[in-house]
């Protein structure tokens, strides 16, 4: 259920960047775990962006200047692959069975439109997700059928899943929370490295 938070382009430097007169692209979102130790608020810089038969790689430089920069912060960060997929993973079986595939640590279901993006118009792309749902979760058959890319329930279908299936409740109660949890580490992250124009440029940190 992944939570775009907005596209930044990066100021060029001087009119130029790494690819000559383009920008970039910085994006933030949610994602989920799909390798263990990773748990809600943790966050994953893409160090590779893969899935729907395309691979994009951030520049080093930059990648690393934002993992450092959450470091610094205090958040539980790392660099790893990033898969993207059309469908949600539904569980630990689906999940594993990705992460062995692909070499990722999470998974969303919006980073390969945006790679593909990306090389069509000659940007770098830097990605950013915050960890909601863990390796461990197995998603509600409500939020699996019912809920659109972006994670918002298409009601009526959610709820009557819903009253069907009242043992979904326990689990979407536990879904909600670590999703809050991610969103609030999110909100943190995206007015610190917006603010700092970490998503902006490949320069020192002002």
């Amino acid at each position: 259920m992944p939570e775009r938070h907005g596209a930044a382009g990066r100021r060029p430097e001087r009119g130029q960047t790494a690819r000559g007169q383009y920008p970039g692209i910085g994006q933030l979102g949610v994602a989920g775990a799909i390798e263990r130790g990773l748990g809600p608020g943790d966050v994953l810089v893409a160090s590779r962006v893969a899935g729907a038969g395309i691979s994009h790689d951030p520049p080093a430089d930059w990648r690393d200047r934002v993992l450092q920069r959450l470091h610094r912060q205090g958040h539980h960060a790392r660099a790893a692959p990033l898969a993207s997929v059309e469908r949600i993973c539904c569980g630990p079986a689906q999940k594993r069975a990705l992460a062995a595939a692909t070499g990722a640590g999470a998974v969303d279901m919006e980073s390969a439109a945006l790679a593909a993006a990306a090389q069509n118009h000659k940007l770098d792309l830097l990605v950013v997700r915050v960890i909601a749902d863990t390796l461990d979760d197995s998603l509600p058959v409500a939020v699996t059928e019912h809920t659109d890319s972006l994670g918002r329930p298409r009601l009526p279908g959610f709820l009557v899943s819903v009253l069907k299936q009242p043992g979904q409740i326990a689990a979407l109660i536990t879904l909600n929370s670590r999703y809050r949890k991610a969103l609030g580490a999110l909100k943190t992250i995206a007015a610190d490295l917006s603010a700092r124009h970490f998503l902006y440029d490949t320069g020192r940190e002002p």
